[in-house]
């Protein structure tokens, strides 16, 4: 189960509920536990047996095909904005791919037989090809989570518009318009920067219930449709059949891999089931033409000839649609261009379509508040720059031997892993409200481990408590782990990782001192003090066989795990309650380590702790309700990006906006009733604003009911367009700003192109969060329009408990090594060996 796609499953780690890591040992769990709950998630790869192509596979994906035709750009055939001013592109594809034109593949029919024996909880796809609807799947059990073309209905008035219409206009690649208003007609399908159905959000949570998960033909890299699969409980196995390993899928012990081709993955899993004449018998119902089965059978065109014959068809198609002279075509193409760059320097129009078309109807006295917040939220592309620049120097500033504002802590960490760590760690993360003790073995596979966790409520006396209950009460918890998993065994000494997420001075990497609580924690006689020894001393008077082979902080140990699975790790970012970052320098590059005359090409991980950056308030855009909340915080002063940007924080920065608009125009919004409740400081946290930007309704209905329960406030309609638009412009400046952190330690390091780590409730939560950082990137980094992302921020592995295991087992491996850099203690850590 290694980073490397292989046909092969691991033999090496072994699970939890399966026999083995196959899909024969998954036929035998489905079949000893009486599987019912199955829960299938798939994209665009399972289709294109089907003659569909896939969106973004190089060369014969749709987006590849369109390049060779004549728009602006190939995503813009999906742009709300661009299909408002020419729909015919659109509709000349959706003329190539409207249902009727395909045949179901036989993973659409597997799925089916799933639903036939009564085991399809839910079917989540990607695809709007509606192929599953048409192999015999209820609609009941699918959720469309980009739309699809079974409904449409006109873009102004939301009058829905007759199927058989609208299949006769597309059959003719002509396009509908509305019977009420003449407005544009259009399926619904989710277009760039709306919102998902709602079907989806209420059905999201669906996979902590399955009892089976299989992921099939997807690259899982859009949100939120990737973190499905994380949804699914531990110890329920989850099966991928792709021809690529995605999304962290073999990372759990019961994970199994089927590498390759979705139809023949699907036909292996049937015949493990003995479904195997069935399924195909199900698949044959979808064709009864003989002469069609016939051309089935017929030889494949090979991969020139087929991508030749797409591109030449679909540019048949869309030259006979517009039918526009080179002249029309350039002046929109001219057009387009002045669009984009207005789009890129800062309007947010592209990213929330639905602005242009709500903003007309709100009362004039509500457009003057909102286009000031408008201004006072938007950064854009040169801001972005300017901090950048600045950023870099401060990070720069942070290794010298003066120092500076980011401390740039050294963490003593010094490579990456390189797959080949073995053994068995104990890891210890001690979070702001549980704490979790993990024994991961790492096993032969590279990148493959298993692990074994329990977690411990932290007590809330604990918070204000003594140091000596504290560490009493850790060792209680990894005293019960050790017996409940280990009971009778003599074991050898255990190495431990401890995740302490807490600002520390490390000058070895089993030690660290505790500068000051955070997270709500004021336990006595800790801060100043070195954690490490008393943790060691109690764990000692009870003969328990652990030693503390590093201390690390989450971030870091966000960096490691992630690189273990995916080489092109080399960034770890939390964008949380807090934000941070770590990444790998060199010891030649960091000043303050010069007196220790290390090897200047020495890897050296560096916790940014960035939070920090431009105290000064030298060049971020402060509005003026950042600055209420730097005066009326615990450290005026401190922490300045931190603010701008943590989850922490967006929802009192929304807070104090609306009750500026309260108190200094009277009767604007919110006009007669009770706000006293929007009167209490940090009462919304950055989820509330999340809901609001989740809202699908045209109503905004759930954001009412949010106001009603959580403030005792009904505000109107146009009342409700404000608060959205003000909760938009907080949540894409906290992204735009936290992409300056990552733009800035690529700019130091010059990477040009890497994947970035990232963990935290505001990047796995918050609505559209990586899609509007991963703007902000192309926009400061200056990718060509054409350019894939060559900065990924992709989902991180487990920091806090692999991480610190794997940070434990490249400990040990220097020790073993002779080196000695970083390692308070060598004697004990050799007992570790």
């Amino acid at each position: 189960m290694g980073n490397e796609p292989s046909t092969e499953v691991d033999e090496f780690a072994s699970p939890t509920v399966l026999e083995a890591r196959n899909i024969e040992a998954v036929a035998k769990y489905v079949k000893k536990h009486n599987v019912k709950k199955v829960v299938v998630m798939v994209g665009a790869g399972i289709s294109t047996s089907a003659g569909i192509p896939d969106f973004r596979s190089p060369d014969t994906g749709i987006y590849a095909n369109l390049a060779n035709l004549d728009l602006p750009e190939p995503e813009a055939v999906f742009d709300i904005g661009f299909f408002r001013h020419n729909p015919k592109p659109f509709y000349a594809l959706a003329h190539e791919l409207y249902p009727g034109r395909y045949r179901p593949t036989i993973v659409h029919s597997f799925i089916k037989l799933l639903y036939d024996k009564g085991m399809l909880l839910k079917h989540f796809t990607q695809n709007i090809d509606c192929l599953e609807r048409q192999a015999g799947v209820p609609g009941e059990k699918i959720i469309e989570a980009h739309g699809s073309f079974a409904t449409q209905r006109c873009i102004e008035c939301k009058e829905t518009y007759p199927d058989e219409e609208m299949h006769q206009m597309v059959s003719k690649a002509e396009v509908p318009h509305c019977h009420k208003c003449n407005g544009l007609v259009k399926p619904d399908i989710v277009f760039f920067g709306e919102a998902l159905p709602s079907e989806f959000f209420d059905s999201r949570f669906l996979p902590e219930e399955a009892d089976l998960c299989i992921v099939m033909g997807t690259s899982l890299s859009v949100q939120p449709f990737a973190s499905l699969p994380s949804m699914v409980s531990p110890g329920v196995p989850r099966v991928l059949i792709n021809m690529e390993r995605v999304g962290g899928l073999g990372s759990r012990s019961d994970d199994v891999l089927v590498i390759g081709d979705c139809d023949a993955g699907v036909r292996k899993f049937a015949k493990a089931m003995g479904w195997g004449e069935e399924l195909e018998a199900l698949w044959e119902e979808t064709n009864p033409d003989p002469q069609k089965r016939a051309e089935e059978n017929a030889p494949l065109q090979t991969r020139d000839e087929r991508l030749q014959d797409e591109v030449d068809r679909l540019t048949e198609e869309v030259d006979r649609t517009l039918g526009l002279t080179d002249a029309y075509q350039k002046k929109v193409r001219e057009k387009l261009s002045h669009d984009k760059a207005h789009r890129q320097s800062g309007g947010l129009d592209h990213v929330f379509p639905h602005l242009a078309r709500s903003m007309h109807e709100l009362p004039q006295n509500l457009l003057g508040p909102i286009q000031e917040f408008e201004k006072a939220f938007t950064v854009d592309r040169s801001k972005l720059k300017e901090i950048v620049n600045h950023f870099v120097k401060e990070l720069e500033k942070g290794l010298s031997v003066e120092g500076g504002n980011i401390p740039m802590n050294v963490t003593w960490v010094l490579d990456f892993p390189d797959g080949d760590e073995r053994g068995t760690y104990l890891a210890l993360d001690m979070g702001g409200t549980n704490l979790r003790v993990c024994e991961i073995t790492l096993t032969e596979e590279k990148g493959a481990f298993d692990i074994t966790q329990s977690k411990y409520k932290m007590p809330e006396e604990l918070r204000t408590g003594t140091a000596e209950e504290l560490w009493e009460y850790i060792a209680d918890c990894l005293q019960q782990f050790v017996e409940t998993h280990h009971a009778g065994e003599n074991l050898a000494k255990l190495p431990l990782g401890f995740t302490f997420s807490y600002p520390a001075t490390q000058e070895y990497i089993d030690h660290g001192v505790l500068q000051r609580w955070t997270k709500g924690f004021d336990i006595d006689g800790v801060e100043g003090k070195d954690v490490v020894p008393p943790l060691e001393e109690i764990l000692k008077k009870r003969g328990l066989p652990i030693k503390v082979a590093a201390l690390i902080n989450d971030t870091t140990g966000t960096l490691i795990a992630s690189a273990y699975t995916d080489s092109a790790m080399k960034i770890g970012c939390i964008f949380g309650t807090g934000v941070n970052a770590a990444y790998m320098d060199n010891a030649g590059s960091i000043p303050k380590l010069a007196h220790m005359n290390l090897p200047a090409d020495m890897p050296v991980a560096i916790n940014c702790e960035y939070g920090a950056f431009d105290n000064e308030h030298v060049v971020l855009p402060l509005t003026k309700y950042d600055d209420i909340i730097d005066r009326d915080s615990p450290r005026p002063g401190q922490q300045a990006f931190e603010k701008m940007t943590a989850g922490l924080y967006l929802g009192e920065i929304f807070r104090l906006a609306l009750i500026d608009l309260v108190d200094n125009r009277p009767g604007l919004i919110f006009n007669g009733q009770d706000v006293s409740k929007l009167r209490k400081p940090y009462l919304l946290d950055a989820s509330f604003l999340a809901h609001i930007e989740e809202d699908p309704y045209e109503n905004l209905t759930e954001t009412l009911d949010l106001f009603e329960s959580k403030l005792s406030i009904r505000p109107t309609l146009p009342e409700l367009e404000l608060v959205r638009r003000l909760a938009e412009l907080i949540g894409t400046r906290a992204a735009r700003l936290s992409a300056c952190g990552v733009a800035a330690i690529c700019t130091k390091k010059n990477i040009e192109s890497c994947h970035v780590g990232a963990d935290g409730s505001v990047f796995t939560k918050y609505p559209l969060f990586k899609e509007r950082g991963a703007q902000a990137l192309r926009e400061i980094l200056d990718w060509a329009p054409t350019e894939k992302d060559k900065v990924s921020i992709l989902a991180a592995e487990d920091g806090s408990g692999v991480g610190a295991a794997l940070i434990a087992a490249l400990t040990l491996k220097r020790v073993k090594a002779g080196n000695l850099v970083g390692i308070r203690n060598m004697d004990d850590m050799k007992t570790l060996l």
